[in-house]
């Protein structure tokens, strides 16, 4: 099992064994009695069986009265947090030609991030299926996750966000944790969202950069305190910005393919070989034709124009790729991979989808965050098994997920809370296996 003492270093509320006790009084939802657990289905262990509630969480009346759950038939994105993830989906009912749209989430949800409002005892619980995210005011465009929070982008170019709010991540200058969307104030129609571990970004026009959410390694991009709402970042001009559900850093990229990046720094993945936080975006050295960035909790990976991946920072577990262990690091290019076209990155390990289909991961692999079979560091990439048709890819904290062009989505690694979505919570798996109640 991967050592949990490492979120301390965080100073989080995120370690597992704080997360049992968080007192609930903060989320603002629904309370409802709950049957007793579920009895253990053949095959499976009690371990492997939450409490649920005989009331299913889409059977929940939301604020404005009962929306109905229609059958997904078809998702156009994933997303993971630290330990939920979510997918978008689209289904056209037999009795309409307009399309309906809705978010379903599973996972830890003891912040409401999943967006289930029901409750066990007075505490939230986590969902290891699939449930739909009540009261988002409009047509979804993307979604992005946080350790604990989850924001979705409207067309409307609002931007709505529900789950834990300690340091002000929902950006409402609040510290109230809430079940349902609420509206980041003070934003102005941005093309694009990014969530990190306990803060928030989005790509406004003219490429400036709004951030809002913990800022106590500079990752707002300002010296603004938190909680404040939406900061500008001290930069413009950017085509992209890039955070990650386990991050206390951002960057972003500018045209010609140049990277700057900014926020916590302790092993070097800001990218400019030193180890000091900075609020100030700066220039990441010698990186240029770069057209996405990936950032982990202490690692950054950048996809070129030639389709080959360079990553720098935290290589304690390999996962810069590079067959080299150390820390810290300067950019360098990963071993035996070309032809990707997309990248994740969780706490220390990181995914590349290939123009083929295929997924390769690379770093710590304690709970099977790599999909080979193995719980096996490795330092080079490996193909995830059965993972041959993805369109998409994302990583949480110890847990990674595909999009396939079927639609159905396959995830792999820590599980203890359900975030892999196949219904059970707390074994891990060392090998993909599908999301329920998608189709």
């Amino acid at each position: 099992m991967t050592d949990n003492r490492r979120w301390s270093r965080l100073g989080s509320r995120f370690s597992p064994a704080w997360r049992r006790i968080l007192a609930p009084a903060a989320l603002v939802g629904i309370s409802l009695s709950l049957s007793a657990p579920a009895p253990a289905q053949p095959g499976q262990s009690s371990g492997d069986v939450q409490a649920r509630s005989s009331i299913r969480p889409d059977s929940v009346t939301p604020p404005g009265g009962p929306v109905p759950v229609p059958v997904p038939k078809f998702v156009t994105a994933i997303a993971a947090g630290a330990a939920h993830t979510c997918a978008l989906v689209l289904k056209t009912p037999s009795n309409s030609v307009t399309p309906v749209q809705y978010v379903a989430c599973w996972g830890s949800n003891d912040q409401g991030q999943v967006g289930d409002p029901v409750t066990l005892g007075g505490q939230p619980i986590d969902d290891p299926s699939p449930t739909q995210v009540h009261g988002l005011g409009g047509f979804v465009t993307q979604i992005s996750l946080g350790a604990e929070f989850s924001c979705a982008l409207l067309l409307t170019g609002t931007v709505e966000c529900w789950g834990a709010d300690g340091s002000d991540e929902l950006g409402d200058n609040s510290t109230t944790s809430r079940f349902f969307p609420a509206i980041v104030p003070g934003l102005f129609n941005p093309s694009a969202i990014t969530l990190g571990f306990q803060h928030a970004c989005a790509l406004e026009w003219f490429g400036q950069v709004l951030c809002w959410g913990r800022n106590d390694a500079g990752q707002l991009g300002n010296a603004a305190p938190s909680p404040s709402g939406p900061v500008a970042a001290s930069l413009t001009g950017a085509i992209s910005v890039a955070s990650g559900s386990v991050s206390l850093h951002t960057c972003a990229l500018f045209p010609g393919g140049s990277v700057r990046c900014w926020g916590s720094d302790d092993s070097g993945q800001l990218g400019d070989g030193l180890t000091q936080h900075r609020s100030t975006p700066l220039p990441v050295p010698g990186i240029t034709g770069a057209i996405s960035v990936a950032t982990g909790y202490d690692h950054t990976c950048a996809l070129m124009s030639d389709s080959r991946v360079t990553c720098w920072g935290a290589d304690d577990h390999g996962q810069l790729g590079d067959d080299a262990l150390g820390t810290p690091k300067q950019p360098v290019h990963v071993s035996d991979l070309s032809g990707v076209v997309a990248l994740a990155a969780g706490w220390s390990h990181s995914c590349a989808l290939k123009s083929n289909g295929a997924v390769m991961c690379w770093g710590v692999n304690g709970e099977g965050e790599l999909g080979d079979g193995t719980t096996t560091d490795r330092s080079v990439p490996v193909p995830v098994q059965g993972v041959n048709s993805a369109v998409a890819i994302t990583a949480g904290a110890f847990h990674t997920c595909a999009l396939l062009s079927s639609g159905a989505i396959m995830c792999w690694g820590r599980n203890l809370d359900g975030e892999l979505g196949d219904g059970t919570a707390g074994n891990f798996r060392v090998t993909p296996v599908l999301v329920l109640d998608l189709f």
